[in-house]
């Protein structure tokens, strides 16, 4: 039937849309000067999912056919003024419409675009402390885990890509304080999972432990260079913080200290497994953090570690009021980049990316969002923080590091070069001997 009109795929449209929207057949016949029959068959076959209407023609029987502009009929005449203006019945449908939608037909571009939209979402987020340079002071709060320190498979180029981001944000919103909560899977481990040592740029536990004492320092010394503020970092044990089941946290929350004994107004706390943490500047903002265990493929978090956590709830808020309740779960061990999951209502959660390039599992089915999330509560806000902001490296600094060849002997260069400033630093607080005192087995050595 519709393929003998000679009507076109918007006047098919109007008509159906307004009948949609309340218009008899009769009405809709006689305002776009069409029969009455013929408006029933197209109802019916939009019924039976035979007629869809695209912007440039019309499904009908599984093909398409594309319509020319209809000749002006006698009855669209008679409903023409004399001054070629639409009669008030034509004006009522077409205000009642809604305009048509273009519907592109490369799904593979829609997607393209759904995950640029996606990019640019977390981007604008980022970008928000542009607009909001009046609101300074207070705390600022950096979440970061699962660095990996000592893998030969460590992201250095996306750490030091997020590291600089860090840095324009303590030097745009000038906090009073700075928290950082980390250092959960800060370092490598061994014995983790068979054959690990093959991934280590250094397997030694006391090695690993001083590179990642280093890195701690370079980190404090970067924020101090942008701000003067105190430092408070809250530390937490992650799974590979142990050497064939040997909790090694405890060295490297002291050996963090050590190394920063210089750097000025920078403390150290250690809450092994989880910690209680508020994030607001004036009043309470609690969060609960906590690694994280299990796997999925599906979620940020696994199954297990959800059921875990809300049973941990159900124990701690009992003994808290109700400003007191926890607004956020933080974790990360998945490596997968999610900001503000609300699985129960009114309770986000929160988890970081990896700085690890998994090899151990098929390319492409592991590579997820990297990056860290920073938290603002400026001084005038009371209980509350600004939209959490989601850091990621540059799309070109992942991309190449993820499949740069010499990332390996990258890491080993740099394992190296932060065991040489161990040893220096070390030295120079006083720790270790001088060299002139190691006997006649070093001398000459660099």
């Amino acid at each position: 039937m519709v393929a003998k009109t000679q009507h076109s795929a918007d006047v098919i449209a109007d008509v159906l849309r307004a009948v949609d929207t309340g218009m008899t057949i009769t009405d809709a016949a006689k305002a776009f000067g069409v029969s009455r029959s013929t408006v029933s068959g197209w109802m019916k076959a939009q019924q039976h999912e035979e007629l869809t209407i695209l912007p440039n023609g019309v499904f009908y029987g599984g093909k398409m056919r594309l319509f020319e502009p209809p000749k002006q009929t006698t009855t669209e005449t008679a409903n023409v003024s004399s001054d070629n203006q639409p009669s008030a019945k034509q004006k009522l449908a077409s205000d009642s419409l809604n305009p048509p939608v273009d519907v592109p037909a490369d799904k593979e571009r829609i997607r393209e675009l759904e995950s640029e939209v996606a990019r640019l979402t977390q981007q604008l987020t980022w970008a928000q402390h542009a607009e909001s340079t009046e609101r300074t002071g207070g705390v600022l709060t950096i979440r970061r885990s699962d660095d990996h320190h000592g893998d030969k498979n460590h992201l250095l180029s996306c750490a030091s890509s997020l590291t600089e981001k860090v840095k324009v944000l303590v030097g745009q919103y000038e906090p009073d304080r700075i928290q950082i909560i980390g250092w959960d899977d800060w370092i490598a481990g061994r014995g983790i999972y068979k054959e690990q040592d093959l991934d280590s740029a250094t397997s030694d536990v006391n090695e690993q432990i001083a590179v990642g004492a280093i890195k701690t320092r370079r980190f404090m010394q970067a924020i101090r260079s942008v701000s003067k503020s105190p430092i408070e970092c809250h530390c937490l044990r992650g799974n590979h913080e142990y050497a064939h089941g040997v909790s090694m946290a405890e060295s490297l929350f002291f050996q963090n200290r050590t190394v920063c004994e210089d750097l000025p107004e920078v403390k150290f706390v250690y809450h092994w497994d989880n910690a209680t943490i508020n994030l607001a500047a004036e009043g309470v903002y609690n969060v609960l953090v906590r690694h994280g265990h299990g796997y999925s493929k599906h979620s940020p978090n696994s199954p297990a570690f959800i059921d875990a956590i809300k049973d941990e709830l159900l124990v701690k808020q009992r003994q808290m009021q109700p400003h007191e309740q926890y607004r956020r779960i933080l974790s990360g061990h998945t490596h997968w980049l999610t900001l503000g999951l609300e699985r129960i209502h009114g309770l986000y959660w929160d988890t970081t990316g990896g700085l690890q390039r998994n090899t151990r599992v098929r390319i492409g089915d592991n590579q997820r969002p990297v990056g860290w999330i920073v938290y603002v509560s400026p001084a005038d806000m009371d209980g509350n923080i600004l939209q959490p902001i989601a850091l990621r490296p540059d799309d070109d600094t992942y991309q190449r590091e993820i499949a740069d060849p010499h990332l390996a002997g990258a890491n080993y260069k740099d394992a190296a070069d932060c065991l040489k400033e161990y040893g220096d630093v070390m030295q120079a607080n006083g720790a270790f001997a001088e060299p002139a005192s190691f006997g006649k087995l070093n001398e000459g050595r660099l």
